[in-house]
């Protein structure tokens, strides 16, 4: 069979005649394949032009960045984080050490922040955005494409921690801009719209998430189409909205979409099937279908060990759900383990105040104590009020 490679050298030209121009070529390709969710094609073209670029430039040459940053953001969409890292962080590197732009060190720092964040390193995701925003202010860039990517990262770290009405801030910042300079019928503008609906959702404005939610879906599937991986994560969100208005029906359609489109583009094992097989496995729980609940967390817990660690926070949020599942069956010797373990990579991602670590922290005790295990729920009981008391003092910290 002949490679793609091969077919889009004997389109353009012999290789040798024109090396420089054949990766222009080849990147451009790549970048549209990529943004169509065609990782599969896009990947052997972004690494032939980094490649050829190295051999013809060297290892530090600028002209490097680009195809390593489509490389590294499908390797962050795959769920191969290791090799995101590494590439993110070389990229990074060639654009410090050739003096680039602001806005391309930016670029640079936002992209290497949303694998950081993807490997579940929230502190020094979050010290990477506000670095790329100091860069932008300080070359008066506050309102460029760069900047908008930049805030949506913090916006999303913020949510992660729980601290809706800063991410809040950040994802309505982030819509404004890409709003302006992109217009309201861009995937850019869409996936904003998205974010500001998941922050709305979790401060309890559903009609203002869901119109946000709905929105952003009729763009992004206008623009790429029904079947496209950014779009699930759409449906995933008014899924989810769904599911938390006890509309299951909507809710089951919208996520079994999500992860068929997921399964599809990225295939049965990476990080996003993992979130849609924990999003399923959460809805059947509130149903109160607890085995097929079990068994999709079983499945999320598979994928979820296996592409992105023991230790990641999402494979510690499947652990949670299932010892959720375990506990509504009475079943509490096999809910036990699993709360320590959740508890325990909850509070390395976040710190040990972190309020949903205090929450886990109560339902680890009271399943030691049903376990008759009562003085190491004594003490667990202690810290978890702890956390419960300092939330209610300090509910912005």
């Amino acid at each position: 069979m002949t490679s793609l490679c091969t077919i889009l050298i004997a389109s353009f030209g012999a290789l040798s005649e024109e090396p420089a121009a054949f990766t222009t070529f080849a990147t451009n390709q790549a970048a549209a394949y990529r943004a169509q969710g065609r990782y599969a094609e896009a990947e052997p073209l972004f690494l032939s032009a980094v490649t050829a670029r190295e051999a013809m430039f060297g290892p530090e040459h600028p002209s490097l960045v680009r195809p390593m940053n489509g490389l590294v953001q499908i390797y962050t969409s795959q769920g191969k984080l290791a090799k995101a890292e590494e590439l993110g962080r070389r990229a990074l590197k060639i654009q410090e050490s050739n003096a680039a732009p602001a806005a391309e060190i930016a670029r640079a720092m936002k992209d290497l922040a949303v694998v950081l964040f993807a490997e579940g390193k929230y502190r020094e995701a979050e010290a990477l955005a506000l670095a790329a925003l100091s860069k932008l202010e300080s070359a008066s860039a506050s309102s460029t494409i760069q900047y908008a990517e930049a805030s949506n990262v913090l916006g999303l770290l913020y949510r992660t921690q729980l601290k809706y009405a800063e991410a809040e801030q950040w994802y309505a910042q982030a819509a404004r801009l890409f709003e302006s300079i992109v217009g309201t019928e861009h995937p850019s503008t869409a996936a904003a719209w998205n974010n500001l609906g998941q922050a709305a959702a979790a401060l309890g404005r559903w009609e203002t998430a869901k119109a946000l939610f709905e929105r952003s879906i009729s763009v992004m599937e206008k623009y790429h189409g029904p079947d496209h991986p950014d779009l699930a994560s759409l449906l995933t969100n008014l899924g989810s909205l769904y599911q938390g208005r006890k509309q299951y029906s909507q809710a089951e359609h919208l996520l079994q979409r999500a992860l068929e489109i997921d399964s599809k583009a990225l295939g049965p094992v990476s990080p996003k099937t993992g979130t849609d097989l924990n999003n399923l496995g959460s809805l059947a729980t509130h149903r109160h279908r607890f085995s097929e609940a079990e068994a999709l967390f079983l499945r999320a817990r598979a994928v979820n060990e296996g592409t992105l660690g023991l230790d990641h926070p999402d494979t510690g949020l499947v652990y949670g759900n299932l010892a959720t599942v375990y506990c509504r069956q009475k079943r509490f010797a096999e809910a036990e383990p699993l709360l320590e373990k959740a508890a325990a990579i909850r509070e390395r991602a976040y710190g040990p105040e972190d309020r949903q670590l205090g929450a886990l922290l109560a339902d680890y005790s009271a399943v030691l104590r049903l376990n008759q295990k009562y003085s190491e729920a004594a003490r667990i009981e202690v810290r978890a009020t702890t956390i419960r008391v300092r939330s209610i003092l300090h509910p912005n910290n």
